[in-house]
Parts: structure tokens; C-alpha cells; sequence
């Protein structure tokens, strides 16, 4: 199952949509996925994603990638995704912020 929740602070909450904000964590295999409207544009990511045989995920018409495939694929950004993926696994260990998927759809 995939845990969907917004990340940032004050400063990214005015400039960045929620979408771009909303990452997910799936409980079963500890991936995070980013929002691929960040890293490219979603049809850039998506065509890429399916040349390499990855899970295409989406949630509210929106396309994630698995952040360790987004870190391979713009590696100017890999600490900024890495610090992103702390927070978000940070989040999902200590469960604060958790939406269900259901959830996410309804907002």
C-alpha cells in the first residue's frame, strides 16, 4: 500500500503546488515517489519509466516516480531528493502525516 502525504515547509508551501508537494511512501518495499511534474514533466518521465520497466504510479491524476530512479536520472538534484526521501521516511516510521490512498483521492 502506498501512504500519500505533503511534505515541505512554510517557505515551499506559497511557491509550490501540493501536488509537487505530495510524495508516497509504499509500506511494503520502503520506495518514496516524487512527483515526476518536479523532475521533467510528467510525459518526459512517464515514456522513461516504461523504457525501463519501472511501476507507473499515479494518484490524483498525477504522475510519481521511485525517488532512487529520479536521483539516477538528474543527478544535479540527488541531495535534494535525498534529503526529501529522509523526511518522507522519517514521516512514515514515526507515522505522522499518513493519508490513505482513499484519502488522497477524496482531497
Amino acid at each position: 500500500m502506498i501512504i500519500w502525504f505533503k511534505v515541505g515547509n512554510s517557505q515551499t508551501q506559497e511557491r509550490v503546488s501540493i501536488h509537487d508537494r505530495t510524495a508516497g511512501y509504499d509500506t511494503e518495499s520502503g520506495e518514496v515517489y516524487l512527483s515526476a511534474s518536479v523532475f521533467g514533466g510528467q510525459e518526459r518521465n512517464f515514456i522513461a519509466l516504461a523504457a525501463d520497466g519501472l511501476p507507473i504510479i499515479f494518484s490524483n491524476r498525477r504522475l510519481y516516480c521511485p525517488a532512487d530512479w529520479l536521483a539516477k536520472e538528474h543527478p544535479a538534484m540527488r541531495c535534494d531528493i535525498e534529503k526529501i526521501v529522509q523526511t518522507v521516511v522519517s514521516f512514515a516510521n514515526s507515522r505522522q502525516g499518513w493519508r490513505t490512498q482513499n484519502e488522497a483521492e477524496q482531497s
